[in-house]
């Protein structure tokens, strides 16, 4: 009895220290059904990039787990400009880049994965924070669902 109680505890502690490292659990999704975009395309292709810019960013330390930028893989074609936001927490990013990191990929995995086509989504995870939109958001007050 006492040996299966300390196992427990131990996979209990495993657990939450896995969870902590890769940032958490998911704990909001919005996924906007206003556009879409498909597979393959211009803004696919721009949102990948800026998913992986995100990432990038955080791990080479340049934005002391803060990321705001713009990709554009269609040079101004129209339509294929992706706005992207990204911060970790204070906690997260001090136990080094990967954390912060983990945690952004994670949650740009959910927002592929759980928000298909959308021109617009936003995931928060315990630990992190991301947001991807077709619309400069940028300096503009967001007074619908919070994420």
């Amino acid at each position: 009895m006492a040996a299966a109680v300390i196992l427990l505890s131990c996979l209990v502690l495993l657990h939450a220290a896995l969870s902590d490292a890769a940032g958490g659990e998911l704990q909001a999704l919005d996924c906007s059904t206003a556009g879409n975009y498909s597979a393959g395309d211009a803004y696919a292709a721009s949102l990948h990039r800026l998913l992986a810019a995100m990432a990038e960013s955080i791990d080479d330390g340049g934005g002391g787990g803060f990321f705001k930028g713009a990709v554009d893989v269609g040079q101004g074609s129209g339509g294929t400009v992706v706005y992207g936001l990204a911060m970790c927490s204070a906690g997260l990013f001090s136990r080094g880049a990967d954390g912060c990191k983990g945690c952004l990929t994670a949650g740009a995995g959910a927002l592929v994965e759980r928000c298909p086509g959308s021109t617009t989504a936003a995931a928060m995870l315990d630990r992190c924070l991301l947001r991807y939109s077709d619309r400069n958001f940028f300096g503009t007050a967001d007074t619908g669902p919070s994420v």
